[in-house]
C-alpha cells in the first residue's frame, strides 16, 4: 500500500478508535499498517490493545514479532513468534522467522527451523532469502552457498542464478559459479547480466592461467 493509503486509512481507523478505543480490528489494523510504514513502535502499542481477542491472536503476534525484530528486541521477538506458533499449530512464514531470530540469539537449531519451513513452503521466496542471510550472518559461507543453489533451483531466475554464483566466487570457487552461470544461460539465454558475469569469471579464469 503506498503511503497517502495508508495515512489515509490510519485517519478512519483513528475515527473508529476514538468512539471505541477497545477495538480489535481497529487496533490490529491500524498496527499492521504501522508496521507496513516502518512505525514499529506505533505498531507494538495498537496490537498491545487486541492481544487479548481470540479472533486475532495469531495474527497478531506474528505481527508483534515482526516489530519487535525490527526494534533489535530479539528474545521479545523470540517469545511473540512462539506464542504465535502455539496458536496457530503451523506456520511456515512465522517458523522461519522464528528460527532466524533463533540464529541471532545464538541457538544454532534455528537453521533445522528455518529449513523445515521451506520443506513445506518450498516455493516461499522469502524463507529461501532468509536462510542465505542467517548463514552468511553467522559466517557460514558454504552453507549460504548450497542454500543458494537450492533457492536457484526452485525458483529458476538470473537473480537468484547470480546470488548463488556470487557467493561462489566469493568462496574462490570459480569452476563451480561459471557451471551456475552456464546452466542458467540455458534457460535465458538472452540475460545482459549472466553473460557479463560468464565473461568477467572467463577473464579471472585467462588471468589466472597466464599468472597476470
Amino acid at each position: 500500500m503506498s503511503r497517502s493509503a495508508n495515512e489515509d486509512a490510519l485517519n478512519s481507523l483513528k475515527r473508529a478508535l476514538a468512539l471505541n478505543p477497545a477495538l480489535g480490528a481497529a487496533n490490529f489494523l491500524a498496527g499492521v499498517i504501522y508496521l507496513d510504514m516502518g512505525q514499529d513502535q506505533q505498531a507494538l502499542s495498537s496490537l498491545e490493545h487486541c492481544r487479548g481477542n481470540d479472533e486475532y491472536a495469531v495474527e497478531c503476534e506474528h505481527s508483534r514479532g515482526d516489530a519487535l525484530h525490527n526494534l533489535g528486541r530479539l528474545k521479545e521477538a523470540e517469545a511473540a513468534y512462539k506464542k504465535g506458533l502455539q496458536q496457530a499449530g503451523h506456520d511456515p512464514q512465522m517458523e522461519s522467522k522464528l528460527g532466524y531470530v533463533e540464529v541471532r540469539l545464538g541457538v544454532q537449531a534455528g537453521f533445522l527451523r528455518m529449513q523445515n519451513a521451506i520443506a513445506a513452503l518450498p516455493l516461499g521466496a522469502e524463507l529461501h532469502e532468509r536462510l542465505i542471510k542467517a548463514y552468511m550472518a553467522a559466517g557460514m559461507l558454504p552453507e549460504a552457498a548450497a542454500a543458494a543453489e537450492q533457492f536457484a533451483a526452485t525458483l529458476v531466475h538470473p537473480k537468484t542464478i547470480l546470488r548463488a554464483a556470487a557467493i561462489r566466487a566469493h568462496l574462490k570457487q570459480d569452476e563451480q559459479a561459471r557451471k551456475i552461470i552456464e546452466h542458467g544461460l540455458e534457460f535465458f539465454p538472452q540475460s545482459v547480466e549472466l553473460q557479463q558475469v560468464r565473461a568477467e569469471l572467463a577473464a579471472r579464469a585467462y588471468a589466472a592461467g597466464t599468472g597476470q
